[in-house]
């Protein structure tokens, strides 16, 4: 077996804006697995600040080819070595799925036949670039709209959202709405406040009857303070709720560095500087 890697730079054509920042590019991995006549191509693609295995592009793209030469040696996907690395664990995967399978599914949208409904994304920008997209998903006749949340005011954002409701109920459209860890802990403040914001904006949210998840539960907060049901996507509640606990965001930080030092030990390994 045979495992080829190219990197591609991808351009979006308007800004992506996201609660970490601006994407105008991204760069994915595409992994290309060939046994005989069989090949299948996989895509490892990271977001940086968002990916919990988002590393320096040439960090990254050594570890991924370490891991590469493994399934070239074994056939196999080292799936514990990867646990850490998802994104590559997602290329690898689909790649060698697709070497053996000329279709993953066979369903009616795998053939070809039908399409799937998904909901209208309406990317971060700001309040007019938002309120236009808005727009161009309703008369595209997107029965779903999903708000990307956390770039601009939140008082714009819910006056958005508000807009929506008053023209459609619940039953002629669905909302949701992805904050991307927004509500999260604010620079310098203490972990109750942080909280106490982060409830706040979900009760007022609620008032808007967005989508929840099925077989969800009521959150309740560290404090004691209960969560609105259906106060908004299933993901940004529990991003909310979670990101709460004191210390987490040194955690996370911690938890990058022990990821990059990891990274940089198995590349290290690959090019022989390690025992």
């Amino acid at each position: 077996m045979k495992a080829d890697i190219t990197e591609r730079t991808l351009h979006f054509r308007q800004p992506a804006g996201t609660s970490r920042g601006v994407y105008n590019t991204r760069t994915s991995w595409f992994v290309k697995l060939t046994d005989g006549d069989s090949t299948g191509v996989g895509e490892c693609a990271p977001l940086p600040d968002l990916s919990c295995d988002a590393l320096p592009p040439h960090i990254y793209k050594d570890v991924l080819r370490g891991f590469c030469d493994q399934v070239e040696q074994t056939g196999t996907i080292p799936y514990d070595d990867l646990r850490p690395y998802p994104s590559m664990l997602f290329g690898l995967e689909t790649a060698l799925l697709a070497m053996h399978h000329d279709a993953l599914f066979d369903t009616p949208f795998a053939r070809g036949e039908e399409g799937i409904p998904i909901n209208g994304l309406v990317w971060m920008g700001n309040y007019d670039e938002m309120l236009q997209r808005m727009e161009q998903k309703l008369q595209q006749g997107f029965r779903c709209i999903k708000l990307k949340i956390g770039a601009i005011g939140f008082d714009q954002e819910l006056d958005l959202i508000r807009q929506l409701r008053q023209r459609f109920g619940p039953r002629e459209l669905e909302l949701r709405v992805d904050a991307n860890g927004a509500f999260g802990p604010q620079p310098g403040a203490p972990a109750r406040g942080s909280l106490d914001d982060a409830l706040y904006k979900l009760e007022l949210l609620s008032q808007y009857a967005l989508h929840r998840a099925a077989h969800t539960r009521r959150a309740v907060g560290l404090h004691g303070r209960a969560v609105p049901r259906g106060a908004a996507a299933h993901r940004t509640r529990r991003g909310a709720h979670r990101r709460q606990r004191p210390g987490t965001e040194a955690a996370a930080a911690a938890h990058h560095q022990a990821l990059l030092h990891r990274a940089e030990t198995v590349a290290a390994r690959r090019h022989g500087g390690l025992p």
